[in-house]
């Protein structure tokens, strides 16, 4: 599955101990931003910590995926494992 987005859109997995990071390839990038995952987050002024404590917030840090948006640092969206 592909997944086409803003690079400050960021999907994240959180399994029963651990935080993913699902990064992408870039496919347009006519301004030659630095697309590497610490790059977007300096961007933003923003580190590893923050966004995920955020994300912890959403819902106690339950296991499934996560939508961040880094432009305004609001998780908009959990969505649990089935089951």
């Amino acid at each position: 599955m592909k997944i086409h987005a803003p690079i400050y859109l960021q999907i994240y997995e959180r399994s029963e101990t651990e935080w993913f990071f699902h990064g992408g390839k870039t496919f347009h990038n006519p301004r030659g931003i630095k697309t590497d995952f610490e790059s977007i987050l300096a961007m933003h002024d923003l580190n590893k910590i923050n966004v995920l404590v955020s994300m912890f917030r959403i819902n106690g840090g339950k296991a499934g995926y996560y939508l961040a948006d880094l432009g305004t640092m609001m998780p908009i969206l959990q969505i649990r494992y089935p089951g």
